[in-house]
Order: C-alpha cells, then structure tokens, then sequence
C-alpha cells in the first residue's frame, strides 16, 4: 500500500446477488416446470398418485424456498403424504406452490388426481374379509353373540382365543 510490496489478507463481505423481478418470474417459472417431476416420489404421475409425494422445501440450485399448500389436507398433507387407504374412487384436487427468493413471490397450482391405494394380493384378502366380518356383525347385532364364517374365499377357517401374556410375574 505505502510502496512496498507485501501480501495482506482481507475478508471481504459480498452480499448475496438479488434477482430482478423478472429474473425472479423466470426462475420461477423454471422451477415450476422442474417440481413435478420432483415432487413424484415413487408415482408416475399426478395425474395418478397413490403413495406419498416428495415436496422440495428449497431448490437451491435457484435460491428458492417453497411453502407447500394443499387444497385438501385431508387427503395430502402439507409434507406430501398421501391418504388414499379409505378411497374407493380417484379424487381430484389440487397443490399450491408459493416460492420465494426471499423479495419476490410466486405461486404455482398443480393438478392432482389422488387414486385408490393398489393393495398387494394378501391385502386385498384381509379387508374383503374384514368386510365379510362387519357385514356379519351388522346382520347379528340383536343375537347374543357374532358367528363367525366357517369360510372364506373357498378356504375353511379356524379360530382361537389369542393368549392373554400380560400376567404379572
């Protein structure tokens, strides 16, 4: 500095690049095209959506944050997951993106159409026969006791009393 050469450290301070605010809509709308794809998980598409959704709080590869809203809450929570077990019926409803770079917002709507959960073939068997029981119970409910079916999908059933293990020692 003063004629002489020598080397200095220096910290110096750079704040963080700000977008313009139409940088801010095309960065936007970039993710927006980018989040379908992330947020699948293991569905094919959202147009048919039966296991849980995977929901990108930031990208920050763009220096966004995301804030997840669905329409229905009851069917996909605010994290994604998806609640199909008592579907019968695809339902269509929808998901809200808001993005932010922390000036500028953007919010972006997804279709989703939230199907029956696909059970495996042992699944399947066990709530059919867990109807089969209810129904039971419904057509007996002025009888002393519930008669179990003696069969079931061409099988003969048994039953037992489960063991009661919770005596004390």
């Amino acid at each position: 500095l003063l004629g002489e050469e020598r080397e200095t450290e220096l910290l110096v301070r750079v704040a963080p690049r700000e977008y313009t605010e139409e940088e801010a809509e095309e960065v936007f709308w970039r993710c927006a095209e980018e989040l379908p794809g992330l947020m699948l998980g293991e569905n094919a598409a959202l147009s048919e959506v039966r296991q849980d959704l995977q929901l990108p709080k930031s990208l920050p590869d763009y220096g966004v944050r995301i804030s997840w809203y669905p329409e229905d809450a009851e069917l996909i929570s605010y994290e994604g997951e998806v609640k199909n077990a008592e579907l019968s019926l695809p339902v269509e409803t929808t998901l809200k993106a808001a993005m932010t770079d922390g000036k500028h917002t953007g919010t972006y709507v997804f279709d989703v159409t939230v199907c029956p959960r696909l059970l495996t073939e042992e699944e399947a068997l066990l709530s059919d026969f867990q109807k089969t029981l209810e129904k039971a119970d419904l057509n007996q409910v002025t009888e002393d006791a519930l008669k179990l079916p003696e069969e079931f999908a061409g099988r003969r059933l048994a039953y037992r009393l489960e063991q009661d293990h919770s005596a004390v020692w």
